[in-house]
């Protein structure tokens, strides 16, 4: 009997079940192929806005899968922008276009993103993304992309899909300091100009026949495995590294040491030939003997490993921690002493002096070198040094020439004006006082009489 009631009891719970079920199935159906336009789905409240007045068009506030089977999406131009042309709204990301997995195209320059992640959107060929704040870009899972412009963003990594068929990439514009296109072997046109890039390795790319690496920090380059027939000083040139000089004696030198100029398998040659004084490019460093050939940079131009090509002209920025000090000779500063090279702050070690002129002898340098801050040029400031003696006297036994035995110069002094005189009176004359007692009187008058007259 208790079963009999236990049965039926579990035959009406399953009833209810069974009609409670037909009112659930509509609505559980319809959120598997709706996406709710909301905060969750599309946090970015621009984006959310767009996306519920262009693809919402049945205005129900969910998308559909048929609303979502939009092949193309071009955000660029639907924010709003003030008279000159800026715009006063910005999408900061694109969370919620993982929805629409159809697209094979999308334009989202100019928004102001911050992030873009693309890694939903497998159908993808085409990806426009130009002049946001892009600082990454992955785009590993996209293998189908063919066009990518992310130009004028601040990007410092990007990660290309690897695919035989990708064939433009425009980043120019960037932060990039490295750019790997080892994966996409079939690129034809490449715009990377204005990055960091110290390197580019284009060997695997022998489908490129389009190429603008400007203003980057190349030294050298090989385009000889691309399909390039030509290719301009534009195209490559206007090249800078900046370098850190180093101090090696009496030299100067600037190392190149991974510029990709300690070997010549990647260019054809350059133009840092020597100079005159030796100075010039060694293997993998410049070697400069004064500051003058480094200070305003060191611009040159490599030739590409390309027939056809032109040269790419490539300006070497130095920087330094030290200063050079010349040593001349006199204030005509035309016979040199010597260099030495010191660093910022402290002592400059004078030039030995070799040769003294007749009847000279050192007094200081023009400049003070204890503390080195600048470039410097500094000579030798001299005194007189001469072995002056009574030489005659005139007829009127008063005019005293006294003469250097060394050199002849020689002067005239009235005894008459400077007799009485003492040491450290103004018009003493030590030559004068031939008996070496501190005054000028009639004794040395006597001396000199007797000795000159």
């Amino acid at each position: 009997m208790l079963n009999k009631k236990i049965k039926k009891r579990l035959s009406l719970l399953l009833a209810m079940v069974l009609c409670l079920s037909v009112f659930w199935v509509a609505p559980f159906a319809f959120g598997v192929d709706g996406v709710e336009i909301n905060e969750s789905t599309f946090p970015d409240p621009v984006f959310r806005r767009i996306v519920a007045d262009v693809y919402d068009r049945n205005e129900d506030g969910y998308l559909s899968v048929a609303e979502r089977s939009a092949t193309y999406m071009n955000l660029s131009g639907r924010i709003d922008i003030d008279e000159n042309g800026d715009p006063v709204e910005t999408i900061d990301n694109l969370k919620g276009v993982e929805y629409f997995t159809s697209l094979t195209m999308l334009r989202c320059g100019g928004l102001g993103l911050n992030t873009l992640d693309v890694s939903g959107l497998m159908n993808l060929t085409l990806l426009t993304c130009q002049g946001n704040n892009l600082a990454t870009l992955d785009l590993s899972y996209n293998t189908a992309l063919l066009t990518v412009n992310c130009s004028d963003n601040v990007l410092t990594n990007i990660i290309l899909p690897m695919s035989t068929e990708f064939e433009s990439l425009n980043c120019y514009a960037n932060s990039l300091e490295k750019l790997n296109l080892s994966g996409v072997p079939g690129l034809r046109s490449l715009y990377c100009h204005q990055n960091e890039l110290d390197r580019l390795d284009l060997s695997s790319n022998t489908s490129l026949n389009e190429i603008n690496c400007q203003q980057n920090h190349l030294t050298s380059l090989d385009l000889s495995r691309t399909a390039l027939d030509s290719v301009t000083q534009y195209e490559i040139g206007n090249q800078s590294v900046t370098v850190k000089a180093v101090p090696n004696g009496n030299k100067i030198v600037v190392p190149f040491s991974g510029k990709g100029l300690n070997s010549n398998t990647n260019y054809r040659g350059c133009s840092l030939d020597a100079f005159e004084d030796g100075s010039g490019f060694q293997g993998d460093q410049f070697v400069a003997y004064d500051v003058d050939r480094i200070k305003d940079g060191i611009t040159y131009e490599c030739y590409p490993m390309l027939e056809n090509s032109q040269n790419m002209d490539v300006t070497i920025n130095v920087t330094r921690d030290f200063y050079q000090v010349a040593f001349f000779a006199d204030e005509a500063m035309e016979n040199k002493l010597g260099i030495h090279m010191v660093p910022a702050g402290e002592a400059a070690e004078p030039v030995q002096i070799t040769e003294t002129p007749q009847c000279k002898t050192f007094e200081s340098w023009s400049g003070d070198i204890t503390s080195v801050n600048e470039d410097m040029d500094v000579y030798v400031i001299w005194k007189d040094s001469h072995s002056y003696v009574p030489y005659a006297i005139d007829a009127d036994k008063d005019t005293v020439t006294v003469r250097c035995g060394s050199c002849g110069h020689s002067y005239n002094v009235s005894f008459s004006s400077i007799v009485n005189s003492k040491t450290g009176d103004e018009n003493f004359d030590e030559c004068i006082d031939v008996v070496n007692d501190g005054n000028i009187n009639a004794k040395d008058f006597a001396q000199l009489l007797k000795d000159l007259g």
